[in-house]
């Protein structure tokens, strides 16, 4: 991606430059003061720069979680591009789920305001869902997964194991604990779509 910026016009790579500082800022207030808390003018300010080119980029507050939660699917997604951790999809679901927590974990209060968010966001859910689509498609032709159920019943599962996790996020647990939590979660559904040997 580094190469892309690099080859960009000079006025595109400010563009994305502004874009970083709004986002950066906002999600460093929000995770300070809270969503709620936290008005416009005081990303802006923390962006340096004004009320105006803050709505540039962004129609309303919200957008920028949506945009802040887009950028965190695109980090897994590349990370998981250059994975090759194991040719097993079920292995491959959870390494998923791993890297969206390793992802979020340092600014977790802001992950649940994320979530509220995605859970109604069509762009994003899609975004999410293509996460996990061929991995869940892979472990059905495989015979890992149970074929008598829907690949989206099973996708929707797997998504709704990553949005409890993030209404779980609490500052005094570790990662350590918490990617375990995850990991039992995960198993406690794979009992039910892993097909029977």
């Amino acid at each position: 991606m580094s190469n892309d910026k690099a080859k960009m016009p000079l006025r595109a790579k400010k563009k994305l430059q502004v874009e970083h500082d709004i986002t950066h800022s906002a999600l460093q207030l929000f995770e300070a003061k809270g969503y709620n808390s936290v008005s416009i003018d005081e990303i802006a300010e923390a962006a340096n720069v004004s009320k105006g080119t803050f709505y540039n980029y962004f129609p309303v507050k919200e957008a920028v979680l949506l945009k802040l939660s887009q950028n965190s699917i695109n980090t897994v997604k590349e990370a998981m591009s250059k994975s090759q951790a194991s040719e097993n999809p079920v292995d491959m679901i959870r390494l998923c789920l791993h890297y969206l927590i390793d992802d979020i974990f340092m600014w977790r209060n802001v992950a649940r305001e994320i979530a509220t968010i995605n859970i109604t966001n069509e762009s994003v859910s899609s975004l999410l869902y293509s996460l996990f689509i061929d991995y869940v498609v892979d472990a059905q032709k495989k015979g890992i997964f149970r074929n008598d159920y829907n690949c989206d019943v099973i996708l929707r599962s797997v998504i709704g194991i990553y949005y409890i996790a993030v209404f779980w996020l609490n500052p005094t647990t570790s990662k350590e604990e918490y990617l375990s939590q995850l990991d039992i979660s995960y198993l406690f559904i794979l009992e039910g779509i892993l097909r029977d040997s």
